[in-house]
């Protein structure tokens, strides 16, 4: 029972990691997303200044 519980814990801990990696890339893919939109839009220099 111990070692089950152990497992448990480590595969959620694996989980969290990975769930917060994905997160992250999505995070950066969304702004690369983003920027290139406003480039298309806005022209690259107005994309610059925008935040």
């Amino acid at each position: 029972m111990d070692s089950q519980l152990r497992y448990i814990l480590r595969t959620n801990e694996h989980f969290n990691f990975v769930s917060a990696v994905w997160q992250t890339t999505d995070n950066e893919r969304l702004k690369i997303h983003t920027h290139k939109s406003r480039m298309m839009l806005f022209g690259k220099d107005s994309a610059l200044m925008l935040p």
